[in-house]
């Protein structure tokens, strides 16, 4: 004769009686819950590993096609379109979704938003402000933008930037169209920033600081979508 073992868990209810349960239910529970969560975590990892390659394979995608338009049009009169080119190109398949494919989106919208309050290439307002409201709302990008609408720029300040901008984005172009190497012309790029002996509390020259700012996780990211 088959008997039925009980399991007595010791939780008691407020009329003092203990709750038994049956052993069978109690592991064919915890197999179910074990199984939700192996399942979770598979879903998880695929989720992440399909958008590590789609972030990869789109920052490979514009970074080359950067270094192609650079070829065809290396003069300084094309900068403004090499930068909507590569603009479009991060900003494009929104499906494609991650920390690493943010960061250059918000890269390249900063650059766009410093040369359109420089006079290098012209934005609408309306333009980039949808573009920033992409970003949440406490993002660093998003905040300094906000701050620098509605800081007066000296003409000082404004000549500063803009020389020193101009000078480390004539440094990189140079650089990329005699080796191709991207990735770490765009560190030089971005270090060169550093190097500028403008007012440290303008808001225009923060902002210029802060594109450079996220010169080392670019170039890692860059390298990694040439693996």
């Amino acid at each position: 004769m088959l008997m039925e073992f009980k399991l007595i868990v010791p939780t008691f209810f407020p009329d003092g009686w203990a709750a038994s349960y049956d052993v069978g239910t109690a592991v064919t529970q915890m197999i179910q819950i074990k199984m939700k969560w192996l399942l979770c975590l598979a879903i998880l990892l695929c989720l992440t590993s399909f958008s590590d390659a789609c972030e990869r394979e789109l920052v490979k995608n514009c970074t080359k096609s950067y270094v192609t338009l650079l070829d065809k049009k290396p003069d300084e009169g094309s900068h403004c379109t090499r930068l909507k080119e590569v603009f479009g190109c991060f900003w494009s398949n929104r499906d494609c979704k991650g920390q690493n494919i943010r960061r250059w989106r918000g890269w390249v919208l900063m650059v766009a938003t410093l040369e359109k309050f420089l006079d290098i290439c012209p934005r609408d307002d309306q333009q980039l402000q949808k573009f920033y409201e992409y970003l949440p709302d406490d993002s660093k990008p998003r905040r300094i933008y906000e701050r620098l609408k509605a800081t007066p720029i000296s003409a000082k300040d404004k000549q500063c930037a803009t020389q020193i901008h101009n000078s480390c984005k004539k440094q990189f172009v140079e650089l990329v169209r005699k080796n191709h190497r991207i990735c770490d012309d765009g560190g030089y790029w971005l270090k060169c920033y550093g190097e500028s002996g403008c007012d440290k509390e303008s808001a225009i020259v923060r902002y210029a600081k802060f594109v450079a700012e996220l010169a080392p996780k670019l170039v890692s990211d860059c390298k990694r979508s040439e693996l």
